[in-house]
C-alpha cells in the first residue's frame, strides 16, 4: 500500500479525497454543506451523476444532530440537499403530504439541474402508482414528469412503469411500459410537457420502406453496455440530440438520430432511420468510401462524443456482398469530420500491439472531441490467443493512429507481476484521455481478493498509469484509510443511463468504501 497523495511527478494521476464529503455510520461524517450544524452525511448509496463543470448529484442518508436519518437526493459543488424523505412535494401537483419514499440514481446537466426515477409515498399511493419521474429543469424548481397509471401523451394508455431516464440540456427522455404493454421512449421539456419519440407497435421509415417496431433498445438500464455510450447530449451550440435504436418485426435494426431545438422546443428526426439494415455502409462517407457495395445489417452502442460534435457506431454488415464474409463482417464507423460516417477499423485487420495478431469482433466505442478520437473494445484472435487474454481496449490517437491501451493478461502499471482479468468500466471524456476499471487476475503479483480491482487511466503524454486500486491507502480526514471497495466501479452500470464520473477534461469524482467504513467521493485530476 502507499499514499496516493504522493503520486503525480511521474506523471501519475492525483486522487485527493473531498473531505466536505465523507460519509459514516457513527455521526463522524462531514457536515452537509447548507443544513443545520450537526447535520452529517451517513451513507452513500447508487451511483453519483458528475457535470462537465465538476458538479455532482448522488443520493444519500443523512443524520440530523439527533441522530435521526433520512435520504436525501444531494446536488452541485460542494453538494447540497435539493429533496429528502421529509420534503413535502405538493409543489409539484402532488397531494399535499406527499413525501419522497426512494431515489434512484440522479442524472445531472451542465447547469446542474438533474433528473430522476423515485418512489412517492402518501395517501392513496401503492405500489402500482407510486413510481415517477421527477426533474428541476430549466430554472431549479422540482417538478413532476410523469407517474404510474397517469395517461401517456397519446390518450391510447396509461403509464404502467418508467424504465430509465436520461437528461441533457433542458431536454429529459424517458424510456417507459404503457399498461397496453407497449414500450415507448418519451421526451419533456418544460414548454410541451411529454412527447412520445418513438413506441413498439408503431411504424418508422426505415431504408425507403416503413418497418413496424418490435423493441426499443436505446435507454435500457439493463442492457447498457458498459461503454455508457453517449445517446442523448447537448452541443455547444444549445440544441439536444436524442440516439435511438431499434429493431423492428422483420428482425431488422435500425438507428433513430433526432434532436431537440431548445430555441423552439421542437422535436425533429424520429420519423425515419439514419442507418438501418442494407443501408450502405459507405453512404454517408462522401470521398472518403473505403468499403464499397457493402451493407451495413446490426449495430452496436451508436452515440455522439460529449459535445454533441461527433458521432460513431460499431456496425455488423451482411455478408456475401462487397467482399464482406464471417471474418470480416464488423467494422467501427466514425464521423471524424462531422457527417461524414467512415469504417475506421475493420474485423481481420492488425490488431496494434499485439505482435500481428487480428481484429475478431467489436463491442462498445466511445467517441471523443480531443487528441483522442475513439475508444473501443475488441476481440482479437490468431496463434496463441485465448480466453484468458482475447479481449482488449484500444484508442485512436489524432497523431499517432491506433494504438493498444490495454489487453487482458498483461501486466497493469502499479501493480508488478499482476495481470488484468476484466474490464468492468471504460470511457472517453470529451476532450480527455481513455480511462476504464478493471478486475484483476488473483493469485499473481501478489493480487488477492482484497486488491483485485483498481481503476486505470492514459495521461497527456499516452502513458497507462494506476489512479486507485482497492488495498491502496489514502490519507483521509487526517488518517491513512485503506480502500475497501472503489464503489463508483460497482455502482455506475446499475444506476441510470448517462451517469458517468468524469468531466469534459477527463477529470474525475469516485466514490470510495474504506475498511474502516467510511465513504468519501475523492477528486482524480489526470496529467
Amino acid at each position: 500500500p502507499f499514499d496516493i497523495e504522493l503520486l503525480g511527478s511521474d506523471g501519475s494521476p492525483e486522487v485527493t479525497p473531498d473531505d466536505g464529503a465523507l460519509a459514516k455510520s457513527d455521526g463522524t461524517g462531514s457536515q452537509v454543506d447548507g443544513e443545520p450544524v450537526g447535520t452529517t452525511y451517513y451513507g452513500f448509496n447508487g451511483a453519483q451523476a458528475v457535470n462537465e463543470a465538476g458538479e455532482v448529484a448522488g443520493t444519500a442518508i443523512i443524520r440530523d444532530s439527533g441522530g435521526g436519518l433520512s435520504h436525501a437526493l444531494v446536488v452541485g459543488n460542494p453538494p447540497q440537499v435539493l429533496v429528502s424523505s421529509t420534503t413535502d412535494l405538493s409543489g409539484t401537483g402532488l397531494p399535499v403530504g406527499t413525501t419522497p419514499l426512494n431515489f434512484r440514481d440522479p442524472l445531472i446537466n451542465s447547469d446542474g439541474h438533474v433528473a430522476y426515477i423515485g418512489d412517492i409515498q402518501g395517501a392513496g399511493f401503492g405500489s402500482f402508482n407510486r413510481r415517477c419521474i421527477f426533474t428541476n429543469v430549466p430554472d431549479g424548481v422540482l417538478k413532476l414528469v410523469m407517474r404510474q397509471t397517469a395517461p401517456d401523451p397519446t390518450g391510447a394508455a396509461n403509464f404502467k412503469n418508467p424504465l430509465a431516464v436520461s437528461l441533457a440540456g433542458q431536454s429529459v427522455i424517458f424510456l417507459a411500459q404503457t399498461d397496453d404493454n407497449q414500450t415507448g421512449i418519451y421526451a419533456w421539456d418544460n414548454v410541451n410537457g411529454v412527447t412520445l419519440l418513438a413506441r413498439t407497435g408503431d411504424s418508422v421509415l426505415a431504408g425507403g420502406g416503413n418497418k413496424t417496431i418490435l423493441q426499443i433498445i436505446g435507454l435500457q438500464t439493463n442492457a447498457a453496455s458498459s461503454g455508457q455510450s453517449e445517446e442523448h447530449v447537448k452541443t455547444a451550440g444549445d440544441d439536444v440530440r436524442i440516439n435511438v435504436m431499434l429493431k423492428f418485426t422483420d428482425a431488422t435494426q435500425g438507428v433513430l438520430k433526432g434532436g431537440f431545438n431548445q430555441a423552439t422546443s421542437t422535436y425533429s428526426g424520429f420519423a425515419s432511420t439514419y442507418v438501418e439494415n442494407g443501408r450502405l455502409a459507405d453512404a454517408y462517407a462522401g470521398a472518403n468510401a473505403v468499403i464499397p457495395n457493402a451493407r451495413m445489417r446490426s449495430f452496436v452502442s451508436p452515440g455522439w462524443d460529449q459535445g454533441g460534435t461527433y458521432y460513431g457506431l460499431v456496425s455488423y454488415m451482411l455478408a456475401n456482398i462487397g467482399g464482406v464474409n464471417s471474418y470480416s463482417d464488423c467494422g467501427v464507423f466514425v464521423d471524424l469530420n462531422p457527417g461524414e460516417l467512415v469504417m475506421q477499423v475493420r474485423e481481420g485487420e492488425a490488431a496494434p500491439g499485439t505482435g500481428g495478431l487480428v481484429f475478431k469482433d467489436f463491442y462498445d466505442v466511445m467517441v471523443g472531441a480531443g487528441d483522442w478520437e475513439f475508444l473501443v473494445k475488441a476481440d482479437i484472435r490468431g496463434a496463441g490467443v485465448t480466453g484468458n487474454d482475447n479481449e482488449g481496449l484500444w484508442a485512436k490517437h489524432a497523431t499517432n493512429g491506433l494504438q493498444l491501451v490495454a489487453r487482458e493478461g498483461a501486466e497493469p502499471p502499479g501493480v508488478t507481476g499482476g495481470q488484468f482479468r476484466l474490464f468492468l468500466k471504460y470511457a472517453l471524456p470529451g476532450n480527455g484521455s481513455p480511462f476504464f476499471g478493471a478486475t484483476l487476475v488473483t493469485g499473481v503479483g501478489g493480487v488477492t481478493a482484497a486488491n483485485d480491482a483498481g481503476m486505470w487511466a492514459m495521461n497527456s503524454a499516452g502513458e497507462l498509469k494506476k489512479v486507485i486500486q482497492e488495498g491502496d491507502v489514502i490519507n483521509v480526514g487526517g488518517l491513512d484509510r485503506t480502500v475497501q471497495t472503489i464503489l463508483s466501479l460497482e455502482n455506475n452500470s446499475s444506476g441510470a443511463i448517462g451517469s458517468r464520473i468524469y468531466t469534459s477534461d477527463g477529470s474525475m469524482k469516485l466514490l470510495v468504501k474504506f475498511t474502516d467504513g467510511l465513504q468519501a467521493m475523492v477528486d482524480v485530476a489526470v496529467p
